[in-house]
């Protein structure tokens, strides 16, 4: 083999080399900065999922507020937990104030499941479902693995306390139960705590759902700004 030809061949396979050399390098850098790219990316749509969520916790716990102000609930409420109420007008308050939710508000808020209105020993005296009057709702929150009444029945006003989402065996659609303490106003204009806390299921999914779609659109965009 003439030397020329060598030559041409170990210049030939040196710049070969060189140039697995320089794709390995380029192949794995940018490897490595697109995993770093998906990470962040990830990172913006689980922070966005997040906020999103938080959010609508919020707006649970504001709507939540809205009807624990409701004069007609709290003024009832007041009348039917009163130690000198007699029985006859516990009853009666108690039917007015179920019908009074089950016709005059639940109506206006179609995500809203069920509302009771608990005693300090647990038991529903109102509801918009009548058939739970009685039901001890200390042995239901603790079937659900939550502490909202029992946390509620002793939070400061405008305290609200919620579980995590929990699916019904006759429902497989996720629900929240969200509490609050009920509180009246006294003579002097400002509020008295009552014994009684206002718990309201809400059907979330639609809501949540949507509202995490929106959301995943928002993140798209903010990917698509970041993509190479």
């Amino acid at each position: 083999m003439k030397i020329r030809t060598k030559i041409i061949l170990f210049l030939g396979a040196t710049v070969l080399f060189v140039g697995i050399l320089v794709i390995a390098y380029l192949h794995y850098s940018v490897q490595d900065s697109f995993k770093h790219q998906v990470v962040n990316n990830l990172k913006t749509v689980t922070k966005a999922n997040a906020g999103a969520y938080k959010t609508f916790i919020h707006s649970l716990e504001g709507r939540t507020l809205d009807w624990s102000s409701d004069k007609y609930i709290r003024d009832t409420t007041e009348k039917l937990v009163l130690p000198k109420t007699s029985q006859v007008k516990k009853t009666e308050y108690a039917n007015a104030l179920s019908d009074y939710l089950a016709t005059q508000k639940i109506k206006y808020d179609t995500s809203v499941v069920v509302v009771d209105i608990v005693g300090s020993d647990g038991l529903v005296v109102a509801s918009s479902e009548k058939e739970r009057l009685g039901v001890n709702l200390q042995v239901e929150e603790r079937q659900a693995g939550g502490q909202y009444f029992s946390k509620a029945s002793t939070g400061n006003f405008r305290e609200v306390f919620h579980q995590s989402f929990i699916i019904q065996k006759t429902d497989p659609r996720p629900v929240i139960n969200v509490a609050t303490r009920l509180y009246a106003n006294n003579a002097s204009s400002t509020f008295e705590s009552l014994p009684v806390v206002i718990v309201i299921q809400y059907r979330t999914f639609n809501s949540l759902n949507n509202l995490f779609l929106a959301n995943d659109v928002s993140s798209e965009d903010e990917l698509a700004e970041h993509q190479f």
